[in-house]
């Protein structure tokens, strides 16, 4: 475990840029990394490909063996005959097996971390998503509490005029009325935050930032699932070759020691020798390896195609609903100026007592509406910004 934790350490100091493009996110990010079961496995499996590596070096490709046998004529005519047979078998690396088995552990290894930057995005994701529901619901509660106040002031306000025979009854009744619904939205916009809350620090272990915003980055040379495709088309390759190139079983090479006598009467005679076991390829038994190998190519080149299809266009997506977004916020931008005049006019005209209290809450209730679709709107351009860093593959 110790060994897993530093690999996960290196890996992602490795594969973070958070020196070109470090945010207040960053170490939400990282902690969310760190939790990943994923990338934990994916570490663990390095191991095992470091192993196999190391074994491509070795002298053998296998283990050998020392095989005993004896034979006497005890049970049969009891003249003393006694013969006993030792061999020491090695086997021998087939010609560019050594080559190849290595070259088949490292680009698994490559695989292994380019998987690793792939799952690092899938987490970036999720901690963005994680992170802009929060913002909308911050956003949302301040609002909710901004109404509330000016709820408030307008409920004291007409108390203080129907306590002076300046108001009616009904007056004050609807000024409450709209305080209570201002109170209630209030705590339904802050159980909405801490769930929000609840849910990012779930995800990440961390507290959420104050403030986030993703400014607009050039694009990453590669995206990391090109790169972790890319290297399942090479680590398929190199299986294939594997394929060609172990088409038998081993030679073994074996040492030989053989001791006997004919009867009591006779001296024991030892014997040495060598043995060479060299088998031959069977075309019913490699066929199907090839086979599968090159299906196993075909499919990994045809992910890689879809990928860079599929990756296009989502950032095409991505910029398009940046496009939209800013659009609909400049829209709502004067729709929320326009309401906020319309209510400073229906507020001197209700002092005035040329309108109805409840036109005024009316008008402030559209307002704060026109408020909240604005803020909404504000928060959806910079997601949009997130989003097209997050098709481009740049982390947070």
């Amino acid at each position: 475990m110790r060994w897993a934790r530093l690999c996960l350490g290196l890996i992602v100091a490795a594969s973070n840029p958070i020196s070109a493009n470090a945010s207040t996110l960053t170490p939400a990010f990282e902690a969310a990394v760190e939790r990943s079961a994923e990338i934990q496995a994916l570490v663990a499996r390095m191991g095992e490909q470091l192993a196999k590596r190391d074994a491509a070096g070795a002298l053998l490709p296998g283990g050998w063996s020392v095989s005993v046998s004896t034979q006497s004529d005890a049970l049969t005519t009891r003249r003393g005959a006694r013969e006993v047979a030792t061999e020491a078998a090695f086997p021998i690396w087939l010609p560019g097996e050594r080559g190849a088995s290595a070259q088949a552990a490292d680009l698994a290894l490559a695989g292994i971390e380019a998987e690793i930057g792939k799952r690092r995005l899938d987490v970036a994701k999720i901690v963005r998503d994680a992170y802009w529901e929060l913002a909308e619901a911050r956003e949302k509660l301040a609002l909710a509490e901004r109404r509330r106040a000016i709820a408030k002031a307008l409920a004291d306000d007409t108390k203080r005029r129907t306590a002076a025979g300046q108001s009616s009854q009904i007056d004050q009744h609807l000024a409450e009325a709209e305080l209570n619904d201002a109170e209630a939205a209030v705590e339904a916009r802050r159980s909405e935050l801490r769930e929000a809350q609840i849910r990012f620090e779930g995800k990440t272990g961390r507290k959420p930032p104050g403030h986030f915003k993703e400014s607009a980055e050039a694009r990453r040379a590669t995206h990391p699932n090109v790169l972790a495709l890319s290297a399942a088309v090479a680590r398929a390759e190199a299986e294939r070759h594997l394929v060609e190139v172990v088409d038998r079983d081993r030679p073994e090479f074996g040492l030989t020691t053989q001791t006997d006598r004919g009867d009591r009467s006779e001296d024991y005679n030892t014997q040495l020798g060598a043995r060479l076991k060299i088998p031959f390829a069977y075309e019913a038994v490699n066929a199907p390896k090839r086979a599968a190998a090159d299906g196993a190519i075909v499919a990994a080149r045809a992910e890689l195609v879809a990928a860079e299809l599929a990756l296009k266009t989502e950032v095409n997506g991505a910029r398009a609903r940046l496009s939209g977004t800013r659009q609909q916020l400049a829209a709502l931008e004067k729709r929320y100026t326009q309401l906020s005049a319309a209510v400073i006019l229906i507020e001197k005209a209700q002092q005035a007592g040329q309108t109805s209290l409840s036109e005024l809450i009316r008008a402030r209730v559209q307002m704060f509406d026109a408020a909240n679709a604005r803020a909404l709107a504000r928060i959806a351009v910079d997601r949009a910004q997130s989003d097209i860093n997050q098709a481009q593959g740049i982390e947070p």
